[in-house]
């Protein structure tokens, strides 16, 4: 009977020792954390995060692959769950969000902050001002890239009833003609012309048209007479673009006073057409 008990208390024991063993094999998560914590990043860049886990044997393991990741606002941020990416944030607006890791019922998360851009240059082309008429004026810093020399070049052979503008890569007519017309008229016009050997010319929109403004000049047109072009009227010229506050009015560029507003569709105005360089 000694022989049993002794027998079966070995069991037991041999039982205890093999269930705790087993039980640390069975090491299970605790918490976890996110790094970098509190990250702010401008529009457009993008931040790899990293989940570490704590298990319940103290020790820590990299879980970034394991755990599934999301964004509180992603209109302001999204992060990857995708295989090899996973937590990398792509910021998209200014704000900020809740970046966070799961793992079953343990999740932690990270602040995100989306701030402007830094350091962003424009490449706008200077005015063309030189004159300057108080310190700090537009013709004395002349910001912006420099203009090309020379600006305007003329084409050659087949091609010689045409200039190419150095600075922003259009091409235009060099002899505008001389014919006013309404809106619709000088988008037909333009959209149907064919010089140069091109035919995909058109009416050029706003911001093109007031390219060729020079504000150093009291008379555009003349100026323009003398860099290539032959027959600018110091009149309005139509661009493409409506005027948002009334659908029936279209934006001008005045090429007399580089004055720049809107006309009436129905009236009459000069037309320029422009086509896209080489």
């Amino acid at each position: 009977m000694k022989s049993l008990k002794t027998h079966l208390l070995f069991v037991v024991i041999f039982s205890a020792f093999v269930f705790v063993l087993a039980g640390c094999g069975r090491d299970k998560l605790v918490s976890i954390a996110i790094t970098p914590t509190n990250r702010s990043i401008a529009i457009g860049a993008t931040q790899q995060f990293t989940a570490i886990g704590t298990y319940s044997d103290y020790t820590t393991r990299n879980i970034t692959t394991l755990v599934t990741w999301s964004s509180s606002a992603t209109s302001v941020a999204t992060i990857s769950n995708a295989e090899g990416s996973k937590g990398l944030a792509t910021s998209i607006a200014i704000g900020s969000t809740d970046i966070i890791a799961t793992s079953g019922y343990i999740s932690a998360s990270s602040i995100l902050t989306v701030t402007a851009a830094t350091g962003v240059t424009v490449d706008l082309p200077r005015t063309g001002q030189t004159t300057s008429y108080e310190t700090g004026d537009d013709g004395a810093l002349r910001k912006g890239v420099v203009w090309p020399s020379p600006r305007f070049t003329v084409g050659t052979g087949a091609g010689d009833d045409c200039v190419t503008d150095n600075l922003t890569g259009l091409m235009w007519v060099k002899m505008p003609d001389s014919t006013t017309m309404t809106w619709t008229e000088a988008l037909d016009y333009a959209n149907g012309l064919s010089i140069c050997g091109y035919s995909d010319w058109r009416l050029p929109n706003i911001n093109e048209l007031e390219s060729l403004v020079n504000s150093e000049q009291e008379d555009l047109a003349s100026w323009l007479n003398t860099e290539g072009f032959s027959d600018v009227e110091a009149d309005i010229y139509w661009s493409s673009t409506t005027y948002a506050n009334d659908p029936f009015s279209a934006w001008y560029v005045d090429m007399y006073d580089s004055h720049v507003y809107n006309d009436d569709k129905t009236y009459f105005n000069h037309v320029w057409p422009v086509r896209a360089g080489e």
